[in-house]
């Protein structure tokens, strides 16, 4: 009840590196449905009939619930839906000790929209979302705040390439969501 009337969330970390063997997990974990709590399946493996339980243990359970594959594994997921975002291990230890953000939990599910991909390059560069020209109304003014602001960010390790690169490649964040030009004209 404290945990509601503070507006906070309590977060279950599990690491595992199989099925449960010993009982219906489902069944084992439907009171925490009735908690304000956030829960992070962290697998110490990358193999496919595992990964298949958990996710369908998630989808079985009504809260709130990242189930997360090894760090290459997740890196490769993301890349297929964000591209333009190097998946570095600081940002897969967020998820993995709980850090709860929308965002975040989407990244390695589906492209993000305009405004996620916003959040995202808020967090990497420490700055406030609203203090990043949206790139929909003011397109020039992003491509040149994105231009200005992303060599302040260190490299990291990415897993997809096996090398250090940036946090953001730029080109793949402006094909993702660069102004399209219109086809259309009137006469």
């Amino acid at each position: 009840m404290r945990l509601r009337n503070n507006n906070q969330t309590a977060v279950v970390c599990i690491f595992t590196d199989g099925a449960s063997s010993d009982g219906d997990l489902v069944k084992a974990m439907k009171p925490l449905e009735r908690l304000p709590c956030w829960v992070v399946i962290k697998l110490a493996t990358d193999d496919d009939n595992v990964v298949n339980y958990w996710n369908s243990v998630d989808g079985e359970l009504e809260i709130d619930m990242d189930v997360l594959d090894d760090y290459q594994s997740e890196a490769k997921e993301i890349y297929e839906h964000n591209p333009w975002l190097c998946y570095g291990l600081p940002l897969h230890r967020l998820r993995e000790f709980g850090y709860k953000n929308k965002e975040l939990d989407l990244i390695d599910e589906a492209p993000l929209s305009v405004n996620q991909m916003m959040w995202v390059v808020s967090k990497l560069l420490n700055v406030k979302v609203s203090d990043i020209p949206h790139p929909e109304a003011m397109y020039q003014e992003f491509k040149l705040f994105m231009k200005e602001r992303l060599p302040e960010l260190s490299t990291t390790y990415n897993p997809v390439t096996n090398k250090k690169t940036d946090w953001v490649d730029y080109f793949k964040l402006k094909r993702t969501y660069g102004k399209r030009e219109s086809k259309c004209s009137i006469m």
